[in-house]
């Protein structure tokens, strides 16, 4: 049988620096998890983390410790090689750390600072109304742009605290709850500043959301309340797509994959999967961010 060293002569073509340097860092591996309660065969994704913040706790730079994860990679890879591993822990890991480089998905915005954006959001005249009203079914609903501009008076319904969202191309029709925040300023909209931006308009609306010009699309409405947002918040670097998927991500933390999706309105189970994937723990993300070996 081929000894881990030899493995990566043949099976890799490494050459004896690159062999040696594998080595070293998977007998250092080893001796640590010989300390701690960590299988040095088959150990946990949550070992590795703790390996990965060890490493960064005793001085060694971002490349070093990449270095150390494509090591082991090598080793538990040579472990499935020779029958004695079933998993190779490292793949997983490598994989979460460039998706979250090419930024597959959005940057999760934390559900505290969703809400104190909502909550900061200003209304001094009717046009800041009728975009506090927009970042709040974003914040506290998670619906798409394109689900909004298809609401209509009688979706919302105030006696039940609840709104309907209609069904779009990619996403299913659904009843969502209406958070107590947004209660008087929806019923200050409804009653007086949705009217009052009618009657400036010299126009009649059957939809809920409506702009402030002669045409019923909202697309200028949205465009221009996402350039404001990104100006107050520059941290919100993908508007609405980025609210949203930061509003699953959290019911992810809340919810079954199931209910998830019936809140997010996914036609396919596969496309609440991948926020799942792509979106790992508050902990595990700040681990990341802090020890991110691929920066």
């Amino acid at each position: 049988m081929l000894d881990f060293c030899d493995y990566l002569k043949y099976q890799h073509r490494h050459s004896s620096h690159t062999i040696d340097l594998n080595e070293r860092n998977v007998q250092r591996f080893q001796r640590w998890a010989m300390g701690t309660a960590i299988s040095m065969d088959e150990p946990t994704h949550r070992g590795i983390m703790d390996y990965i913040r060890h490493l960064a706790n005793r001085g060694n730079e971002q490349s070093s410790i990449y270095q150390h994860l494509n090591s082991l990679d090598h080793y538990f890879s040579y472990l499935i090689f020779t029958g004695e591993g079933r998993s190779n822990p490292i793949k997983n890991i490598k994989e979460k750390l460039q998706g979250i480089r090419r930024g597959v998905l959005h940057d999760i915005i934390a559900l505290e600072d969703l809400h104190q954006l909502y909550r900061d959001y200003p209304t001094a005249t009717s046009t800041d109304m009728l975009y506090k009203i927009i970042v709040g079914l974003l914040v506290f609903q998670g619906i798409t742009t394109g689900e909004m501009a298809k609401i209509e008076l009688h979706h919302l319904d105030l006696d039940r605290l609840s709104i309907f969202i209609p069904s779009c191309m990619r996403s299913n029709s659904r009843v969502l709850p209406l958070d107590p925040e947004q209660i008087y300023d929806l019923q200050t909209y409804l009653y007086q500043t949705r009217e009052r931006i009618l009657l400036e308009a010299n126009k009649e609306s059957r939809f809920f959301i409506v702009s402030t010009g002669k045409s019923d699309h909202i697309h200028g409405v949205l465009q221009s309340l996402m350039k404001r947002l990104k100006t107050m918040y520059p941290d919100l670097t993908y508007g609405a797509k980025q609210i949203r998927a930061s509003v699953i991500a959290h019911w992810l933390k809340e919810y079954d994959l199931r209910k998830t999706q019936r809140l997010a309105g996914h036609k396919f189970l596969s496309s609440t999967e991948r926020y799942e994937e792509m979106y790992m723990t508050d902990e595990l993300r700040e681990d990341l961010e802090m020890f991110h070996p691929l920066g």
